[in-house]
């Protein structure tokens, strides 16, 4: 039996200029949540492994993206639901 109350997933852009800032208080704020959280960011975009690496966070970089370099939305789901916890909720945020 798990202790999570709620898995969060997103798919942020890449962490530079000022979508670092606004993503990496978007997701930390999440992490004060008065409830046990598993947060999963997903995507391969530039510093999201560091990020996640510094703050204990899930990285799930393998999804699935278009010719254009775009995450698909349905491969962000399939990877954010691996994560759900039976009999809890889970929640896709934008972290932006």
């Amino acid at each position: 039996m798990t202790d999570i109350d709620l898995v969060i997933f997103c798919c942020p852009k890449p962490f530079i200029k000022e979508f670092a800032t606004v993503q990496q208080n978007a997701i930390l704020s999440w992490t004060q949540l008065p409830i046990k959280t598993k947060i999963v960011v997903v995507g391969k975009e530039q510093g999201i492994a560091e990020f996640c690496q510094e703050h204990k966070l899930v990285h799930e970089p393998n999804i699935k993206y278009n010719e254009y370099n775009t995450p698909l939305l349905d491969s962000i789901f399939e990877v954010g639901h691996s994560h759900a916890v039976p009999g809890k909720p889970i929640c896709y945020i934008n972290c932006d």
